[in-house]
């Protein structure tokens, strides 16, 4: 007896992976009853505060709905990428899987016509459509089709602080521009404070964002949209080399902490920096506040963070610009029966953003980009948390466009390149123009 899996995976900071099965005597069904013969399994990647948010909505949708049982089963990030790669590659693909944007992992499932149109569920039931911030919907596009829904937290970028260390430093307000960001960095340095936190190891290559955030307000998303096409050469451009150029004067001043280049996120070296105040800044996922607060708990308790977006640059072009990185959606599989494709969305329908799903990440101090977010955070959000989250959120709602690291852009064949030239520009082993270029043939 064949069966259809569903899967669904957040980022470093939670998720849920599910997946549905369907007998075969399900797939035979002349009437579309599927839905009712359906066995859908999550997934959860790792994250033990949102999982019973999921846990619960699965039950619930079980209850709600005779002959269909909906289980969670916790997968680690890397366990889960594996079991994917190697479903895809047998071409045994699960029902329903996350995917990290419109890149060329997604690109290559289009043109192979494995990933269904979901265009028609979204005509079907506009309100759908408007629960997802309309820059972050866009994210789950291809050739103006969407086959992703962008589910689960923010990614977004934001740059947290802590206060103490900042005033240890003289430094009043937070930094709007990048010369203003470079001055403060001088100032913590005096101070002997370190400026900023980072994992900088080949798993993790967290500077990478400031060099992608740095040139897209520059120059706006014309490399990431060639990029996001195949084009690498894109990246041998006068603004990837300026924007380098400025990551290695941030270096050379001592902007992050020394063996930066090999600091790992897994012993949680870069929050502990943060939250102690031994550094002033990090620059991570709108998620960071969930790993803060188990190294240095009373450091959000106390107020003491901070946080703010991206500084603008000297001569940019698209300073509004509103980094919301790769949200992770979900995909459903073409390569199944009508009536399973319809049980599979009629599944993510219910599940993504439903009143009780983002009241209840809210309540955790998380935050989706789910359009009419606003009162629910505001009536239930942690006290201490709840300025940061109405921040994140009305960033995105800002926003009139978005664009997604470039990371998770390129071809898989060449992340290991990509990250090896990431950290030797910012070891300064190469110049910018040795990194555009090298990037660019990647």
């Amino acid at each position: 007896m064949k069966k259809w899996t569903i899967f669904a995976l957040t980022f470093a900071s939670a998720g849920g992976l599910l997946f549905a099965s369907g007998s075969a005597e399900a797939k035979s069904s002349a009437q579309g009853s599927a839905a009712a013969q359906t066995s859908i399994e999550m997934w959860i990647a790792g994250n033990p505060v949102t999982k019973p948010i999921y846990v619960g909505e699965a039950e619930a949708y079980s209850k709600a709905h005779p002959g269909v049982s909906v289980s969670v089963t916790d997968l680690p990030g890397p366990a889960y990428t594996q079991k994917l790669d190697t479903a895809l590659a047998a071409g045994q693909p699960p029902a329903i899987y996350q995917l990290f944007g419109p890149g060329p992992q997604m690109r290559t499932l289009v043109d192979g016509k494995k990933l269904a149109d979901l265009s028609g569920m979204l005509a079907a039931d506009p309100s759908f459509k408007e629960r997802i911030i309309p820059a972050v919907m866009q994210q789950g596009q291809l050739n103006g089709i969407q086959y992703g829904i962008p589910y689960n937290i923010f990614q977004e970028a934001v740059i947290f602080y802590n206060k103490p260390a900042f005033a240890k430093a003289g430094i009043s307000g937070v930094p709007s521009t990048w010369t203003a960001f470079m001055a403060d960095v001088a100032k913590l340095k005096s101070a002997g404070i370190i400026p900023i936190s980072t994992a900088g190891s080949q798993a993790n290559n967290w500077y990478g964002w400031w060099l992608e955030n740095y040139e897209v307000r520059l120059a706006g998303q014309g490399v990431t949209q060639s990029v996001k096409g195949g084009d690498l050469t894109a990246i041998d451009t006068q603004p990837v080399v300026q924007a380098a150029a400025a990551m290695q004067d941030l270096v050379k001043a001592g902007g992050f902490e020394p063996g930066y280049t090999t600091t790992s996120e897994a012993n949680n070296v870069p929050y502990a920096l943060l939250g102690t105040g031994k550094a002033a800044m990090l620059m991570y996922g709108a998620f960071v506040p969930n790993f803060i607060k188990q190294v240095t708990p009373d450091f959000i308790k106390s107020g003491d963070m901070g946080w703010f977006s991206f500084p603008s640059v000297p001569g940019g072009t698209a300073n509004d610009v509103v980094d919301l990185s790769s949200t992770p959606m979900l995909v459903v599989n073409a390569n199944m029966s009508a009536g399973n494709i319809k049980a599979a969305e009629a599944f993510l329908e219910a599940f993504i953003y439903s009143p009780e799903q983002v009241k209840a990440l809210a309540q955790t101090g998380n935050v989706g980009p789910a359009a009419q977010a606003r009162p629910v955070i505001s009536a239930n959000a942690p006290a201490e948390l709840k300025s940061y989250m109405l921040f994140q959120l009305d960033q995105a709602l800002q926003a009139k466009e978005s664009f997604v690291h470039w990371g998770n852009l390129i071809p898989t064949s060449s992340t290991s390149k990509w990250n090896s030239l990431k950290e030797e520009l910012f070891s300064l082993k190469i110049s910018p123009e040795q990194f555009a270029s090298m990037a660019s043939q990647m």
